[in-house]
């Protein structure tokens, strides 16, 4: 199991935050890591809903959402030739606003190998994501 993460600070609201971080479409918005999003089936994400993503210089995948919790995060998972990956995006209230928390973790039998490959990219995605969601919170209505 290998995990990475980061946690960032956003000087807006939880409630903001989440309008930004749930609208799953407007991810290639304010993030460079994400290429598209698509809603399969559902057109409201929620537990259960399947939501394909296409990233830079990495295959398409399909994550599954097992937590949604409004204004608290949620988090999604996704698997393919001996690796699960989990995602989760955390939401907590602080004096100033908001302190989210990216964490992606690799499990699995070729989850060394994956990480050892991949986590340069990884991690440089999922501090992509971080600053991006603060710059489009931070600025949101």
């Amino acid at each position: 199991m290998r995990e990475f993460v980061v946690p960032i600070e956003i000087a807006a609201p939880p409630a903001r935050v989440w309008a930004v971080m749930a609208d799953l479409k407007s991810w290639p918005a304010w993030t460079a890591s994400i290429a598209k999003v698509t809603m399969r089936g559902a057109m409201v994400p929620g537990i259960g809903s399947e939501v394909r993503v296409r990233q830079p210089k990495l295959l398409p995948s399909t994550w599954m959402i097992t937590d949604w919790r409004p204004n608290a995060g949620f988090t999604w998972v996704t698997q393919s030739m001996g690796v699960r990956a989990v995602g989760v995006h955390a939401i907590e209230p602080t004096t100033s606003g908001s302190r989210v928390t990216l964490s992606l973790t690799f499990e699995g039998v070729l989850a060394p190998l994956v990480a050892a490959v991949a986590g340069d990219l990884t991690m440089r995605y999922i501090q992509m994501e971080a600053n991006g969601l603060k710059a489009a919170s931070e600025r949101a209505p």
